[in-house]
């Protein structure tokens, strides 16, 4: 004989301002089933307002909507809320009903419902609350109503079996490869995500740091492509700009390219450049760190570090400055060039003489959300340039344009260990890779890492 519990989940809505209602949804309550009480699972897994996805409404634990509507300025003017519920259990299919109390009041007309009825394990249902204004209101005012939604957990005679247990905690890495790395999300919950930019290499700055939880959806795709480090002159892949060695007679003499960012995208579009006219896919981008170069005669220069809203810019007379969230870095020399970084790419070292009797040495730019731009060198007198770092973003950070998706929780720390809001604040340690923390003041070096960990629902 099946067996039936009730859940109940409770809705709070409360309109505030001028004819805006400001809205919370509350899920809470507790079942008493006798075996496997765990397994019945209930949640909040999608929201639209007003036809606009807002997934920053949910909160952490999923069992909350908090939002504001937009503006009802006209009598009979409606605002809809569409949730999601996803039943996440494995053995129990869930009744779902719902009710709201008052249904109306002297200026609003709310009513609840629940398009699908049951809700089978492993599934999902939707409903929706519709809040209409009833006459135009002179002044500001303050409407509270509540709303119950009644799930009623149904024992299956036959259980669906999930990849992950409930209680598991998983995490996968992405170490360097060249190419884009695909991820399928095994099961609908809060994930933690992680990426490092790489460092460049010799006299290079170090790569930044972003960190965000996302609400992800079982079997969603998401696409990662780590950043590498620059072989002597060669360009970093993902966005590093190359560096400029020529005609070396010194044997302690060297450049740098720049290093390459890393990134987490909902479409497989590649390299970050490629994203230009498609930036709202984008999710997290870890800057990587510019080039550095020394030359055979007293020019030597350094990069600057990658990350932050605002990267480095590189040292020496002839420096390339560090990316920002709206444009890639210029040249300090020659800032007329067109040859500047540009959306996901540093540019390379740009020799100020061509004459191959001569020798020159610049550091390329480093990768990121913007790149940032290579450095330049002249023979006389003897100036050398490290390149700018790129940028990083994260959707949802302050400071950051939003995206498809939205991350809460956001860290970001650029390449010398500075943490970053909407402007750079006090310097903190960054975590490594290996779970450590690096020393205060140092950001990563090497190749670009990433990493994905389920935190739960």
């Amino acid at each position: 004989m099946k067996r039936k519990n009730t859940l109940v989940l409770a809705i709070v809505l409360m309109s505030i301002g001028f004819a805006a209602v400001s809205t919370t949804l509350f899920m809470s309550g507790n079942t008493d089933i006798a075996t496997k009480r765990e397994d019945f699972d209930v949640y909040f897994s999608d929201v639209y307002i007003d036809n606009v996805q807002i997934l920053k409404t949910i909160s952490k634990d999923r069992k909350t909507i908090t939002y504001e509507t937009n503006e009802l300025k006209t009598k009979g003017e409606t605002s809809i809320l569409d949730y999601e519920v996803t039943n996440a259990s494995t053995q129990y299919d869930a009744k779902v009903s719902i009710q709201c109390i008052p249904k109306e009041d002297e200026w609003i007309t709310v009513e609840g419902i629940q398009e699908t009825e049951i809700i089978e394990a492993r599934s999902k249902g939707v409903g929706k609350i519709n809040v209409t204004l009833k006459q135009n209101p002179l002044e500001e005012m303050s409407i509270t109503f509540s709303c119950t939604l009644n799930v009623e957990a149904i024992e299956r005679e036959s259980i669906i079996v999930d990849e992950i247990a409930p209680t598991e905690i998983q995490t996968w890495e992405f170490d360097y490869t060249g190419s884009e790395q695909e991820f399928i999300v095994p099961r609908s919950g809060e994930y933690k995500i992680e990426l490092w930019g790489a460092g460049p290499g010799l006299g290079g700055g170090n790569g930044g740091y972003t960190e965000g939880t996302i609400l992800l959806e079982r079997k969603q795709k998401v696409y990662i492509v780590v950043g590498g480090t620059s072989n002597n002159s060669s360009p970093g892949y993902n966005g590093g700009g190359a560096g400029n060695r020529y005609n070396a007679s010194s044997t302690n003499s060297w450049c740098s390219g720049g290093g390459g960012a890393t990134h987490l995208s909902l479409t497989n579009r590649g390299i970050l450049k490629n994203y230009e006219n498609n930036q709202e896919e984008l999710l997290m981008v870890a800057g990587a760190g510019g080039g550095g170069t020394r030359g055979s005669g007293n020019g030597s220069a350094y990069g600057g570090a990658g990350g932050g809203l605002i990267a480095y810019n590189g040292t020496g007379r002839f420096y390339g400055y560090g990316g920002t969230q709206d444009a890639g870095g210029i040249r300090a020399y020659n800032s007329a060039a067109n040859n500047h970084a540009f959306f996901g790419q540093g540019s390379d070292a740009d020799p100020l003489y061509s004459d191959p009797k001569e020798r020159f040495f610049a550091g390329g730019g480093g990768g990121g959300y913007y790149g940032g731009s290579g450095g330049s060198w002249s023979v006389t007198p003897s100036y050398a340039g490290g390149g700018g770092g790129g940028s990083s973003f994260i959707s949802g950070h302050v400071g950051c344009k939003d995206a498809l998706i939205l991350f809460a929780d956001t860290v970001m720390i650029d390449g010398l260990g500075y943490k970053w809001s909407d402007k750079k604040e006090e310097q903190v340690q960054m975590p490594s890779p290996d779970g450590t923390l690096y020393a205060l003041g140092v950001g990563h070096a090497g190749n670009g890492y990433a990493k994905i960990t389920y935190l739960g629902y």
